[in-house]
């Protein structure tokens, strides 16, 4: 075990007593027991320091026993002195020393030890203990307690007694009769000394034990030992530290209980003649023993509880010492030099209050110090807990411990801007710890990396970052390099920080951590390098230095994409550079992810449209369909755009497959019809120029449709395309939008037009149809002209002329409805005859699908009478079928209509027979007072009111509905 000199006690002597045999202290007085019975008493001076012996004053009370004083202990709360001689043991009065008492049956005993708190005197005399009780004038007898050996020494613990004998130390407890063994011992001088009330230090040869003695059922225990460099012929104790009687002039002090794995010893070499006198005991508290006669008895020691700590020692020679402890702070900074920090702190933590501001800064700088030696130890938790507890911790302090996480010239800046701080550990320190072990150095320096960051962030809130905020930022970014990837590095960097751009850089490249370099660009503004860090780990991970690791790994394809994707959108309309240059490569690695990132980037289309028609024309029209959408575009402004790129793609799809010429397999057709017949914003007669001459017939059917003219739209469906089911979609259609358009005027409010009725608009087809099937062909008087909202009319007119004009069937698309045909004229009918059958039963099936537009019972006047029912059988059915479905309808609302008229008829003769019982108990549902005879309110629920409640509750009488339906939400 090393040793290491400690420096606690100076030796000051203070008076010379050739012929002491034993010392007491009393106060600041010290009583030196001769060996001719007489006692000597030393007072220091007022106004004299107590160091020299200029500074006491002698007083001589002879006598005090018959021989040599042997024993002197004292009682300073009942102002007491126990003297011990050869007679026995006296008790006499302080300060005058007038005897009090003189204990019975004590002549002879070898020691004796009083315990005030219980007013108990034990006494040893061979191989017996005896117990006195102090009744107040003298001492009575209270037990016996016998040994297995001669007792030596004895000293009380507390309220325990614990006795030494020859070859064992023993204890006594007051309620027990019985003995405790506590430890063996080979001790020439068996020792015992309390150190407090329930610790005592025991001699058990070269080593004295520190024992504690609990209250209750548990044994006494050792808790530590002090290995003294001879065996000690007496001990006493100046906490926190113990002295042991070497010799005749040699004293040793050690720490009660040592802290650290090194001995501390200061050894005290005293000076002076030899002389002495026969040991008669131990001391014990304030108790001493006799020295032993010759030139070899050991010094005397003798505890005095001054704020200081002292010690008196009474040298061979008789001359006396004091050994005054240094002050507290003055040991903990020789501790502190020694390297012995946990012993520096232990006693720093006794200085005094007047030295609070001193003690803090050595505590700063212990614990500062303490910290570097354990963590150099690999005590990483130990160290940081002291780290914390310094004051004078700051990141150069921090960062010395682990250099590898800051790099020179961080480290040399701190240096440089706060200097050499007081205590701040070696600059070059042990090697660092290496795999698992700098790991956890790691995990456990970083909290407090993040404390100090949160300090120098305090430090200096705004402006630019201090070196020491630099230096600490770059420093948790190493540290979380390397720790096991979390999560927790990626967000660091994506919070505001201070690492060095350039470090920062290197560190995460060598690592491969590209999405925390992506993050570290992004935070200084470096898009550039960001998006292009991002395409390379999309596309070309094989082409990195590094390959990628953590989060980065999982970038190759889509998902490196999707987070360009979102990096992008985080910028906003202020980069449409970055967004032209990087959209291609996105454009070109996943479509999807392009759209997403245009239909969500808040910039005005016009901007994007020209990138997308550059990059992806493809995906020009998907994008403007889902701006227009959302609403973030112009209807008025870019439905035109889009139905001109639907248009130019569809126009494409059918000149290059002329299996194909209406472009069905095309998605883009079908969104395009859609945004014909539904948009708002076309300029229609711009399409219809676009449109090819014999292609993509039902796109021109639907502009014309838009633009009204049904005649040249039915032709096409009819004659061009073949397709008489849509013809009649396209008349339901148009059908459907006048049947809405006359619903929404009824509901419009009062003051305009007053609407239309239905029957007016299924009037609208009757002159039309007498008109074109009347047999004479004239019109009759009173009919109105056609109209052209007529437009089941007109398709049957087109209907007629495809049969009529069969020489070709080759409607054109001119505004007269084509050439090629022979339609009669308008307001003409075909001659019946010119019409086949078949055609006739068409015209009769279609008038009777549409008997809701027009009224069969007026549809059947207007057929020719030379058709044959067989032709109009179909219409007929229908007709009938109508008919009857309207009866049972109408019966149906009828049974109804007088249910609920049987039904009211009930409730109104509830209402007349309703009645109302007036009992005396009764109360008013507005002010819970009995009704009474006064005039009251009855409410629908049953309740009551006084009428003048019912007056008051709505003020003048006008809130009557009001307290109505209070009472009866109440109910």
């Amino acid at each position: 075990m090393e040793v290491k000199a400690l420096h606690a006690f100076d030796a000051v002597p203070i008076h010379t007593a050739p012929d002491c045999s034993c010392l007491g202290v009393w106060g600041h007085s010290v009583l030196v027991g001769l060996k001719n019975g007489d006692l000597q008493i030393l007072k220091p001076e007022e106004h004299a320091a107590a160091s020299t012996a200029a500074g006491f004053t002698t007083q001589t009370r002879r006598g005090l026993t018959s021989g040599p004083v042997l024993q002197l202990q004292t009682d300073e709360a009942r102002s007491m002195l126990f003297c011990m001689g050869k007679q026995g043991v006296r008790v006499y009065r302080l300060p005058r020393l007038l005897l009090k008492a003189e204990v019975a049956g004590t002549r002879g005993c070898r020691a004796f030890a009083w315990h005030s708190e219980t007013r108990t005197l034990a006494t040893a005399y061979r191989k017996r203990v005896y117990f006195f009780t102090y009744e107040g004038l003298e001492f009575v007898p209270s037990r016996e307690v016998p040994m297995s050996d001669t007792v030596v020494c004895l000293a009380f613990v507390g309220a325990q007694l614990v006795v030494g004998l020859s070859g064992e130390y023993c204890c006594i407890a007051p309620a027990q009769s019985g003995v405790a063994h506590l430890a063996q011992h080979a001790s020439a001088s068996p020792c015992v000394t309390p150190v407090s009330a329930s610790q005592v230090l025991l001699s058990l040869g070269a080593e004295s034990g520190l024992f504690r003695l609990p209250d209750g059922p548990r044994p006494p225990h050792q808790t530590a030992s002090l290995a003294w460099s001879s065996p000690p012929a007496s001990v006493a104790v100046a906490a926190p530290f113990a002295l042991g009687a070497l010799g005749p002039d040699a004293v040793e002090a050690r720490p009660i209980q040592a802290l650290s794995g090194a001995a501390l010893v200061q050894t005290l070499a005293l000076e002076g003649g030899a002389g002495g006198a026969e040991p008669a005991g131990a001391d014990a508290g304030k108790e001493t023993s006799a020295a032993s006669e010759g030139t070899s008895a050991p010094a005397l020691l003798c505890p005095w509880p001054l704020a200081d700590g002292s010690c008196l020692v009474a040298r061979a020679g008789g001359r006396l010492v004091r050994l005054a402890q240094r002050p507290a702070l003055a040991q903990a900074a020789a501790l502190l030099e020694l390297g012995e920090y946990e012993e520096c702190l232990a006693v720093a933590a006794a200085a005094p209050a007047a030295d609070l501001e001193a003690r803090r800064r050595l505590e700063d700088v212990a614990h500062l110090r303490y910290a570097a030696a354990l963590f150099w130890a690999g005590e990483f938790e130990g160290s940081m807990l002291h780290f914390g507890a310094s004051g004078a911790a700051s990141t150069l302090a921090l960062l010395r411990l682990l250099p590898s996480l800051a790099s020179p010239g961080h480290l040399e800046a701190l240096a440089a801007q706060a200097g050499e701080e007081l205590g701040a550990p070696d600059a070059s320190p042990a090697a660092e710890p290496q795999g698992e072990e700098f790991a956890r150095a790691v995990a456990v320096v970083l909290p407090h990396l993040l404390s100090q960051r949160n300090r120098e962030a305090g430090a200096s809130p705004g402006g630019a970052p201090s070196p020491a905020a630099v230096a600490v930022d770059t420093a948790v970014l190493r540290a979380l390099l390397a720790l096991p990837d979390s999560g927790a590095l990626l967000h660091f960097i994506q919070r505001p920080n201070h690492v060095d751009l350039e470090e920062g850089r290197a560190a995460l490249r060598a690592a491969g951590r590209y999405s925390e370099l992506v993050a570290l660009y992004q935070g200084r503004g470096r898009h550039s390098s960001a998006l292009a860090l991002l395409e390379s780990l999309s596309v070309r991970p094989e082409q990195l230095e590094v390959p990628a690791q953590g989060a980065s790994a999982e970038l190759r394809g889509l998902p490196g994409v999707w987070a360009a994707v979102r990096y992008l959108l985080g910028l906003g309309a202020d980069q449409l550079s970055l967004i032209s240059t990087h959209s291609r490569w996105i454009l070109e690695a996943d479509p999807d992810a392009g759209l997403q990132m245009f239909t969500s980037l808040p910039v005005d289309p016009g901007a994007l449209l020209p990138i997308l028609n550059s990059h992806a024309p493809a995906l020009a029209g998907s994008y403007l369909e889902e701006v227009l959408a959302s609403g973030r575009a112009a209807p008025a402004v870019y439905q035109q755009q889009l139905a001109a790129l639907y248009l130019r793609r569809v126009v494409q799809h059918a000149s290059e497959d002329p299996g194909d010429p209406e472009a069905r397999g095309l998605a883009e057709t079908a969104k395009l019809k859609q945004l014909i017949l539904h948009a708002s914003h076309l300029r229609l007669d711009s399409l219809l120029a676009l449109l090819p001459s014999h292609q993509l017939l039902e796109l021109r059917a639907a502009i014309l449709e838009r633009m009204g003219r049904h005649h040249e739209a039915l032709r096409l469906y009819v004659h061009q395309l073949g397709q008489p089911a849509a013809a009649e979609a396209y008349c339901d259609r148009v059908y459907g939008r006048q049947v809405a358009a006359a619903a929404a005027a009824r509901r419009k409010p009062s003051g305009g037009a007053p609407p239309e009725p239905a029957s007016r608009i299924e009037a609208l087809h009757l002159p039309m149809l007498r008109l074109w099937l009347d047999r004479t062909g004239q019109r009759q008087d009173g009919w109105s002209d056609p109209q052209p909202s007529d437009i089941y009319l007109l398709l049957i007119q087109v209907l007629l002329e495809a049969r009529h004009g069969a020489g070709d069937g080759d409607g054109g698309d001119g505004g007269d409805g084509g050439s090629g045909s022979v339609a009669p004229a308008q307001g003409q009918a075909p001659a019946t005859s010119a019409v086949s059958l078949e055609r006739w039963a068409e015209v009769a099936e279609l008038l009777g699908r549409k008997r809701g537009a027009i009224q069969p019972v007026h549809a059947l006047e207007l057929l020719p009478r030379e058709l044959p029912l067989r032709a109009g059988l179909r219409f007929l059915r229908s007709a009938l079928w109508g008919a009857q479905e309207e009866r049972r309808g109408a019966a149906v609302r009828r049974s109804l209509r007088q249910a609920e008229a049987v039904g009211l008829a009930a409730q109104l003769a509830g209402a007349h027979k309703r009645s109302i019982a007036l009992v005396p108990e009764r109360l008013c549902t507005l002010c819970y007072k009995r009704v009474g005879l006064s005039a009251f309110v009855a409410f629908p629920d049953g309740r009551l009111a006084h009428y003048s409640c019912f007056k008051r509750h709505d003020g003048r009488g006008g809130g009557a509905v009001e307290a109505l339906k209070t009472a009866v939400q109440a109910a």
